[in-house]
């Protein structure tokens, strides 16, 4: 893999998880918005945590993901704009 690479991957995943992040904190506080409702509707979808007891000890599965308006343009944005810039 050349030097360039590996930075651009992690620049476009660093630039990716803040997009989510402020997308929900976008969505949730535009929630109480007048109007700006919208923003914060989406999916909510997951696996319930299976606990599986092995006596020494004790493991859980599961998973859940949930993703809304906000932050899919927000991943969108930051995709296109990530793509623009020369790193």
């Amino acid at each position: 893999m050349k030097k360039g690479n590996w930075l651009r991957t992690l620049f476009l995943v660093v630039v990716i998880v803040t997009a989510v992040v402020l997308g929900s904190v976008l969505g949730d506080a535009a929630a109480q918005v007048p109007g700006l409702g919208w923003l914060n509707l989406g999916v909510h979808a997951g696996i319930d945590p299976v606990t599986v007891d092995l006596a020494v000890m004790t493991l859980t599965f599961g998973i859940s993901i949930s993703i809304n308006v906000a932050q899919s343009l927000l991943v969108i944005v930051a995709v296109v704009l990530a793509s623009k810039l020369r790193i």
